[in-house]
């Protein structure tokens, strides 16, 4: 059963909004440290910054999570 349209749009902005806030931060904190907005080192906040926020968004729904795990992960299921 494919899920209804509107219900697949907001789950896509959901992910971009992730990345876009990862991305902001990232920024945010390079401008309060080094007075500068786009820095090397802006950039390389940016992968743990976003790491963290879907680590986050995963344990929103842990038992979901730990479902998709098992099937995902062959040696869990036995």
């Amino acid at each position: 059963m494919d899920k209804p349209e509107n219900a697949q749009s907001s789950t896509s902005y959901a992910d971009h909004s992730v990345y876009s806030v990862a991305f902001l931060m990232a920024l945010g904190l390079s401008r309060h440290s080094f007075e500068a907005i786009f820095t090397v080192r802006a950039f390389e906040w940016f992968i743990p910054i976003l790491m963290c926020l879907l680590a986050a968004q995963k344990l929103q729904d842990v038992e979901r999570f730990s479902t998709m795990f098992l099937n995902y992960y062959l040696l869990a299921r036995r």
